[in-house]
């Protein structure tokens, strides 16, 4: 299960290198939890589900009640991602409460239902053919890129107490829209330059285990899939929208989607920083989106490696391999 491992080490590296204070480990499981499920719902989105699915599992959460479902699940797989989530919207919520002594359930949930009512948007794109302007895919694509349920409730398990009106306020919105935005440029300059150099993907799987958990089961099956195909075909990104829109060729889109990245960081850097000391937003909190714009940064640096294997072997290397003390030493003479 070779790609499920991936994912899994990208969401729970990610969050150890934002969250390494040991106090901080309700923000870690949070953070790496929600990033993996994200992750497995938005290939469910993508392709492997059904327009019935899809509006099944939406419905499920727009009716959220903590002690179960108040509609029937239309299919085996609706129901394994259900409870999947219920469970870690429960214990992340419950975490929470330690940190602020309330309730913010509403919140999460919510942030669910914005992240699975743009997914099911794009969704209906692809099904019916539909082209979508880049204004009208940004304004969608920010909220799919699905960091909401992965940052936003870690702001509540980093020390300060953050009130409900700051937590859902403007400023906090902003500070997640620009980032999330700088996450799908960055996504979809790397995907696309990805798709113009590999005509075909190897993915060189072995055997699947049956033990293996049935969530990942799908996700080896579908990323295979869906990889391939957008491998082939090319799905629209902003970057295709762009060169739609009268840009001649893909480098000059490529560059001017890149300019915007520029634009999003430093004006996240500048919310983070807050020289006039007129944010509401504690320093601790604001500095949550400025950690996951450097992991996004650092993900798609090169290429699009969320998807591959070298960040994973990188950390991995620093844990497993021995230090060579001949070079440590040779350094100190």
């Amino acid at each position: 299960m070779r790609l499920a491992k991936v994912k899994m080490g990208y969401c729970y590296f990610s969050a150890a290198a934002t969250y390494y204070d040991p106090e901080l480990s309700d923000a870690r499981i949070s953070w790496a939890k929600h990033s993996l499920l994200t992750s497995l719902i938005d290939d469910f989105y993508d392709i492997f589900g059904t327009a019935e699915e899809h509006l099944n599992l939406l419905e499920l959460f727009e009716r959220w009640d903590v002690n179960g479902p108040r509609a029937e699940f239309c299919t085996e797989e609706v129901k394994t991602f259900y409870w999947a989530l219920h469970s870690a919207i429960c214990e992340t919520v419950e975490n929470a409460f330690a940190w602020q002594g309330r309730n913010v359930m509403d919140h999460v949930v919510e942030l669910w239902v914005d992240v699975l009512r743009t997914m099911l948007e794009e969704a209906e794109w692809s099904r019916t053919n539909t082209l979508p302007t880049l204004d009208e895919y940004m304004r969608n694509g920010y909220i799919s890129f699905a960091l909401g349920p992965i940052v936003l409730p870690s702001l509540y398990m980093v020390g300060p107490q953050l009130p409900d009106e700051v937590a859902k306020g403007p400023e906090v919105h902003h500070l997640f829209k620009v980032m999330s935005t700088c996450g799908r440029l960055l996504n979809d300059c790397r995907s696309f330059q990805v798709k113009l150099s590999q005509k075909s993907i190897d993915f060189g799987f072995g055997p699947v285990g049956i033990y293996l958990p049935r969530l990942l089961n799908w996700y080896l099956v579908v990323s295979c899939w869906l990889w391939q195909r957008e491998a082939e075909e090319g799905i629209s990104n902003a970057v295709s929208l762009r060169m739609s829109q009268g840009i001649d060729t893909a480098e000059e889109a490529i560059e001017e989607i890149k300019g915007l990245i520029d634009e999003q960081t430093k004006e996240l850097l500048r919310m983070v920083l807050d020289e006039r000391n007129t944010s509401a937003v504690p320093k601790e909190c604001r500095e949550l989106f400025w950690k996951m714009n450097k992991v996004l940064h650092m993900v798609y640096k090169k290429e699009d490696t969320y998807n591959s294997t070298k960040l994973v072997q990188i950390a991995e290397s620093v844990i497993k391999e021995p230090i060579s003390l001949s070079v440590m030493d040779s350094r100190v003479i």
